[in-house]
């Protein structure tokens, strides 16, 4: 997964602790295109002083094709994406002495999957075939749009940073959980 045209703004940024707004949260906002497609806008504050990871943060996502994903789910889920359109999606972080509260919104629609063997020198089989099906028919949710009297559907998950956790990592984990319940077919 890849983002282009990447413009960070961030203030104020100190390390000398004698300047007097040395002490103020770090306000950062991040305009990208994922994907080289999809806009993104990440407003966010962050404790640069706090020892622990404290930040809070608002992001949205535009339109994409959800088959995009696959550079990343093949290698890494031993998923593919085989059809699906993401409209958009947002997300609010808050995280406080490691501890996350991620709620997560994503609406798309014709989202489908196809799952792949273990081994990636593996040929697709039998196996594959009937898990495919069966993500596709009980798992996965193919859609999850706003419609008259109900909203899409969003998550709400908590989860404790540990401490041999990387910062990207931490914020991919919270994400993958949240949007996992939503969409079914990630454990």
């Amino acid at each position: 997964m890849h983002f282009d045209h990447v413009r960070i703004a961030a203030s104020p940024y100190c390390t000398d602790t004698l300047w007097g707004d040395c002490g103020k949260a770090t306000h950062v906002a991040i305009t990208a295109l994922f994907l080289g497609d999809a806009p993104v806008s990440v407003n966010a504050t962050y404790e640069l002083q706090h020892k622990t990871l404290d930040l809070e943060a608002d992001a949205t996502v535009g339109k994409f094709s959800a088959k995009q994903l696959n550079d990343f789910l093949i290698p890494n889920e031993r998923k593919a994406v085989t059809d699906g359109i993401v409209e958009s999606g947002k997300l609010h972080l808050d995280i406080r002495n490691d501890n996350a509260i991620l709620n997560v919104t994503p609406y798309y629609r014709n989202l489908s999957m196809k799952v792949l063997p273990k081994n990636a020198n593996d040929s697709s089989g039998f196996l594959e075939g009937l898990k495919t099906f069966v993500a596709n028919t009980f798992v996965l949710h193919s859609e999850n749009l706003d419609k008259p009297g109900s909203p899409a559907e969003s998550a709400t998950i908590k989860l404790r940073r540990e401490p041999h956790q990387e910062f990207l990592q931490f914020i991919w984990i919270v994400l993958r959980k949240s949007l996992g319940k939503i969409i079914g077919g990630f454990d």
